[in-house]
């Protein structure tokens, strides 16, 4: 099963998009590493990023601390960073994975409820495995809420020192997922704008608005998936 799973590999140079907290809400900062310490200092000074504190946001996933379980993770071993080949499924991946912390940390809520984000964009260059149309036949790589399967390949392939996965988007139907093992892959960030979240959890949506445009995009939390 592995290996007509894992069968291709993509020489992958290009951009990718991510999107971290702006400022760190409360004592929830999942997507910053304490600037006062208990950082990889050394580990981080080797990263090509041009802003050294937006850098450690971006490179702490990967580095050896404050790990978290990921969809390709346990967290046990290896952390991984997660960025999209499109700059929409970066946006709506982040919308997901915000939308289901706020909900399971503060499930009785009703009030609306903002969060500042940065969109930025990064080199990858590297060889990954590529699994992008693998979901057919493997359908278990695309579950919502198992992640025990995808696991197991993160493992397998960060054991055997591979870089990272190109897969298909949960949440954008012909978006394109990028996962990184090896923090050396990416290089030349970038920040691109300013986004703020709005959600609301009595009508279940989120406004995305891009602050360098002005532009505002509406996303149902509660929505089938694809749908934006």
């Amino acid at each position: 099963m592995i290996n007509k799973l894992l069968d291709r590999i993509t020489d992958f140079s290009g951009e990718a998009y991510g999107v971290v907290l702006t400022e760190p809400e409360g004592p929830y900062r999942l997507d910053f590493v304490d600037k006062q310490g208990t950082t990889n200092r050394s580990a981080i000074d080797q990263w090509l990023f041009q802003s050294k504190d937006f850098g450690i946001s971006i490179a702490f996933p990967v580095l050896g601390f404050r790990w978290q379980a990921t969809r390709y993770s346990d967290s046990l071993l290896f952390g991984a960073w997660y960025g999209a080949a499109e700059m929409e499924t970066a946006i709506a991946e982040s919308v997901h994975h915000w939308v289901k912390f706020v909900n399971d940390a503060f499930p009785d809520n009703k009030a609306e409820i903002t969060s500042k984000r940065t969109l930025y964009r990064v080199k990858v260059d590297s060889i990954l495995v590529d699994l992008r149309d693998k979901h057919v036949e493997f359908p278990q790589l695309l579950d919502p809420k198992f992640y025990g399967f995808t696991q197991q390949i993160g493992e397998y392939l960060y054991r055997r020192e591979m870089t990272g996965i190109l897969v298909k988007s949960t949440d954008i139907l012909n978006g394109t997922s990028i996962v990184i093992f090896k923090p050396e892959a990416l290089s030349d960030v970038v920040e691109v704008c300013k986004l703020t979240y709005r959600h609301n959890p009595r009508d279940k949506k989120v406004m995305v608005k891009r602050h360098d445009t002005g532009n505002t995009i509406e996303i149902y939390a509660s929505a089938p998936k694809y749908l934006i």
